[in-house]
Order: structure tokens, then C-alpha cells, then sequence
């Protein structure tokens, strides 16, 4: 006789489906969209930009003071392994990558300024590593040792960075005509700071190295200011990107090339 209690059990008649493990991995491939809105990127980078001056300048005068040097440090744009440098250095690849983009978006719409992208694009690479190697402080210590500088020439590295930029921004000049204005004021504006917090505020540190010492107030508050315009430019150049490859490939699809088996 059957027990009463089996007698009131559910009988399955079908097959138990398997884990969600399996069904998982048999599933058919997934498509991904990420939404960017180029404004809420400038507004997230201006915030993150502006605590950086703030915290640099403070940095400074902490260190000006002897004070708080552990935490300070970690903000002082002349010890390079810091957040404004770690900033920099993720902003300039950032914007390699997003020159290359647009290289690649105007080459799909026949565009002759692809190439200038593509130069843009090696350009900012080339900073990129040589921020995050220090390659113009070794460079400008290895013409010290041959070369007699002072004044603006203090940091020596100036001396060959100075004309490469001069000749990189007179190619880039029919480039910059051919974009249009709200676009070409951006990356001129971006430019400019860039270029005037890393060569320009630097020879005005080489003339106060020279005449007041390394130690100075004055001194520390411009190398300050020479890192917060280059943040600032960093962030200017980014935004302009963004809005660009908004304009050219509002959609962009990446596809992972898995080698055949």
C-alpha cells in the first residue's frame, strides 16, 4: 500500500530545467550601450579639476610652511608621483584615444582633416608617455650636464620641447581652419593653457629658480599655477573631443575579434 503521505507529493513528469550557469553561457551574445553625455563629463571633470588647483596651491603652501609634507606630497606638482600627475597622464591618453576615434569617424565620411586627427591623436600619445616617464626632466638634466643654463632656461628641457611645439602648431594651423568655430576656440583655448602652464609658467620658474632660489613662496605658487593650467587645458581639450565625436558617430560599436579555433 502506498504511503499517504507519497500520495499527496507532486509528481514531475518533466525533465528539470538545469541552472542558470549553463543557460548563462549558451545564451546568445549581448549587446552593450553605454549612453556618454559629453556635458555631464565636463561638468564631472571641471569639479574633479578645480578640487586638483585647490589642493595643489594648498599643497604648496603646506610645503612652503613645513607643514603636513606626508600629506602634502601627495599633491605637490614637483614630486611627479601624484594625483594632479596621475591626472594628466589619464587625461592626455583619454584624449589620444578620442582623437583616434574622430581620425576614425572622419575617414569614414571622406574628411581630409582625418590625418590631422591622426596626427593629434600621436601627438598626445607621445605627452602621455612622456609625462608619466619623466622624459623631458631627464632630457633637461642630460643637457645640464653639457649645457650652461639659467634664467628661462633653467629647466633645459625647454630648449628642444620649445621649437618642436612651434613646429607642430604651424602644421596644425590648416587643421584648425578647417573646423569649425566653437570647436577650433575650444582646442585653442585648450592649447594655449596647456602649453603656457608647461613651458611658459616653466621658464618663469627658471628665472625665480635663478634669482630667488627653489624655496620661495613665489616659487612654490607658480609651480602651482603651471600644473592647474595644464589640468585646466586637459579638460577643456577632453570636452571639445567629446562634442566633436558626438557630432561625427553619435553611436559607435566595438567589436571584439575572437581568433577561430
Amino acid at each position: 500500500m502506498m504511503n499517504p503521505f507519497a500520495q499527496r507529493l507532486p509528481i514531475f513528469t518533466e525533465e528539470l530545467e538545469p541552472e542558470a550557469g549553463p543557460e548563462v553561457a549558451k545564451s546568445p551574445n549581448t549587446d552593450l550601450t553605454l549612453s556618454l553625455a559629453p556635458a555631464r563629463v565636463q561638468r564631472m571633470l571641471g569639479f574633479l579639476v578645480a578640487g586638483l588647483v585647490i589642493s595643489t596651491f594648498a599643497a604648496q603652501l603646506l610645503k612652503w610652511r613645513g607643514k603636513a609634507l606626508g600629506v602634502a606630497r601627495f599633491f605637490d606638482a614637483d614630486v611627479k608621483v601624484n594625483f594632479p600627475t596621475g591626472f594628466k597622464v589619464f587625461a592626455l591618453a583619454t584624449g589620444a584615444l578620442l582623437a583616434w576615434v574622430v581620425s576614425r569617424a572622419a575617414r569614414a565620411q571622406s574628411d581630409p582633416l582625418a590625418r590631422h586627427w591622426r596626427l593629434l591623436a600621436a601627438v598626445m600619445a607621445f605627452v602621455a608617455i612622456d609625462e608619466m616617464a619623466y622624459v623631458h626632466q631627464s632630457m633637461g638634466s642630460l643637457l645640464k650636464d653639457h649645457i650652461d643654463t639659467s634664467g628661462i632656461l633653467h629647466h633645459a628641457w625647454i630648449i628642444i620641447y620649445l621649437p618642436v611645439a612651434f613646429v607642430i602648431g604651424i602644421r596644425f594651423i590648416p587643421f584648425l581652419r578647417g573646423l569649425q568655430s566653437d570647436l577650433r576656440i575650444r582646442l585653442i583655448a585648450s592649447g594655449i593653457l596647456f602649453a603656457g602652464g608647461s613651458a611658459g609658467v616653466e621658464m618663469l620658474k627658471g628665472l625665480q629658480a635663478s634669482s630667488e632660489g627653489e624655496d620661495s613662496l613665489r616659487y612654490f605658487l607658480t609651480t602651482a599655477l603651471s600644473d592647474s593650467l595644464e589640468m585646466i587645458g586637459l579638460a577643456i581639450f577632453i570636452g571639445a573631443l567629446l562634442i566633436e565625436l558626438g557630432r561625427r558617430a553619435p553611436v559607435i560599436a566595438l567589436r571584439v575579434v575572437t581568433p577561430a579555433r
